[in-house]
């Protein structure tokens, strides 16, 4: 990928309407001690680790006609889930796709309906799922972003999240 293609794809923060999620790594409030540095630098490698990923899939989809709609990625602990709500267009085939970072053991993907019912589901154990979905009507949909398992911290470790990045195609 050529480096103006990845700063294109690094500085939007709404994108179709769709706000995308950033990671603040700062001090939870007044009077609460900053992160220790060691923390914030292994936290924006993870952080740069799923950008790259996520990425990296999509540069790659390029060539067969794939367009990105939405880029997101959240903070999880494990058996923690984000929701994403979208309107997703029937004349339209989606590839939802997400790169968890090295802390990850399983993520899945969840799509429901409007009306809460499932609709597809990517529940394989590893940390780079894939769903694949063309609605059959233009509609309101929820994608939930589950962090079902992280790999076992280290001893005396104080990262209690790991950061996974989302991303919706379509073509």
């Amino acid at each position: 990928m050529n480096k103006a293609m990845m700063n294109v794809l690094a500085v939007p923060t709404v994108l179709l309407g769709m706000v995308v999620v950033g990671l603040t790594l700062d001090s939870a409030g007044p009077g609460d001690l900053p992160l220790p540095r060691s923390l914030v630098s292994e936290c924006q490698a993870q952080v740069n680790a799923v950008d790259n990923c996520v990425r990296e899939k999509i540069w790659n989809a390029y060539p067969q006609g794939w367009a990105v709609r939405t880029i997101s990625k959240a903070r999880l602990s494990e058996t923690e889930h984000r929701i994403y709500l979208m309107t997703f267009y029937k004349e339209h085939q989606y590839q939802i796709l997400a790169c968890g970072d090295k802390s990850m053991k399983n993520v899945d993907l969840v799509l429901y309906d409007a009306d809460g019912r499932l609709v597809v589901q990517e529940d394989s154990q590893d940390r780079q799922p894939v769903i694949n979905f063309q609605p059959t009507q233009t509609d309101t949909y929820y994608l939930a972003v589950h962090a079902m398992e992280r790999v076992q911290a280290k001893k005396g470790s104080s990262a209690q999240k790991g950061t996974v990045a989302v991303a919706v195609t379509y073509r």
